[in-house]
């Protein structure tokens, strides 16, 4: 478990995007990003460790 330290969703106009940032409190597996990639309902990913 990982835990969400911000989140911010953008959705854009006519509601059928959006774009949700997340700031979690450490870096997400490859795992994660595997299984979030693989839902058919996410466009793109991208994860920055800062």
């Amino acid at each position: 478990n990982i835990n969400i330290e911000e989140i911010e969703n953008i959705i854009f106009e006519g509601g059928i995007a959006a774009c949700c940032t997340m700031k979690l409190q450490a870096a997400a597996t490859a795992d994660m990003l595997k299984q979030i990639s693989e839902n058919a309902n996410v466009i793109s990913i991208s994860h920055v460790e800062i």
